[in-house]
């Protein structure tokens, strides 16, 4: 049987909610999300858990997240630093800058020395359902180099009636549900029409609409790919003066998909995904999460 790690993005700064969201408390006994993240991968058989954090954060986590993770998983931390880049960057490259760290595709990249094994990707301020991490270690199990998966959602599941927020939309071959095509819109929110739109451009798409929330199985074999593609990134951010402009997992993994890097194979789910965007995303969050999960026993317990 393949060892599975889980890799959670943590480093995120919070801009729109004022703060660590990461660490907000949405459950009994101070839950966070990433406590139901922990307990149910650790129930489907993932052996290591990667949290990827800004330095500044390592006290915290080393109090408040590490006492909590299953006994059972293995812990890792790196550190997502926007000085941490790709040897073939452009020369005199300067970061001097950039305010914060290079987005979700560096997140991943940042992982690179401490993952070997087939892995999933998660964020640590969403909480996915409890099915998607058996289905995913069923996937990973049974996949090789190269072959990858993806949870998708639907989109009308995973908007939040307090602004847009950014999802990559997913374009599925409804025979072999491969994935064609993800491009990540920013600003999508219901509009007073009933019709989902992105902010700026108008463009809209259907509720049933397929989307990533950035719960990937990867291989291994992604972190050339997210390599090279973070090269590329950073040659068109200096080009364009520079700027807030983000180096997306879903766009590296789309790069892979036109190259012949990565297949991947969409794993449609209908869990109810709940998340924390925006302060006033919290209270509903922690209702939805009384309603339909049991308080966490090793928190009952205050031991793992």
């Amino acid at each position: 049987m393949k060892d599975l790690a889980l890799l959670i993005m943590a480093a995120g700064m919070g801009s729109r909610f004022g703060g660590l969201k990461q660490l907000q408390s949405v459950g009994p006994n101070g839950a966070l999300l990433m406590d139901y993240s922990l307990a149910d991968a650790a129930k489907a058989g993932f052996a290591k858990v990667v949290f990827v954090i800004r330095p500044e954060m390592e006290k915290d986590f080393r109090q408040i997240v590490l006492p909590r993770v299953p006994a059972a998983m293995e812990v890792s931390l790196v550190f997502q630093e926007k000085t941490d880049l790709p040897g073939q960057s452009p020369p005199g490259f300067d970061v001097s800058g950039r305010d914060k760290p290079w987005g979700t595709g560096q997140a991943v990249w940042a992982a690179r020395k401490v993952l070997v094994d087939p892995f999933m990707v998660l964020n640590a301020d969403d909480y996915y359902g409890v099915s998607v991490f058996a289905k995913m270690a069923e996937a990973l199990r049974g996949g090789g180099p190269g072959k990858y998966f993806l949870a998708g959602y639907r989109l009308a599941r995973t908007l939040s009636p307090n602004g847009g927020v950014s999802r990559g939309v997913c374009e599925v071959d409804p025979d072999s549900h491969r994935l064609l095509r993800v491009v990540e819109y920013r600003g999508l929110a219901r509009q007073d029409d009933g019709t989902i739109r992105e902010e700026g451009s108008g463009q809209s798409f259907p509720d049933q609409s397929l989307v990533s929330m950035n719960a990937w199985g990867c291989q291994p074999d992604i972190f050339p790919l997210l390599e090279a593609r973070f090269v590329h990134f950073l040659k068109n951010w200096q080009s364009a003066g520079g700027g807030s402009g983000e180096f997306y997992l879903p766009s590296a993994i789309q790069a892979g998909i036109e190259t012949g890097h990565c297949l991947v194979q969409v794993v449609p789910l209908e869990d109810e995904w709940i998340g924390v965007t925006y302060p006033q995303d919290l209270d509903p969050a922690r209702e939805r999460l009384r309603e339909i999960r049991e308080p966490l026993p090793h928190l009952i317990k205050g031991k793992k």
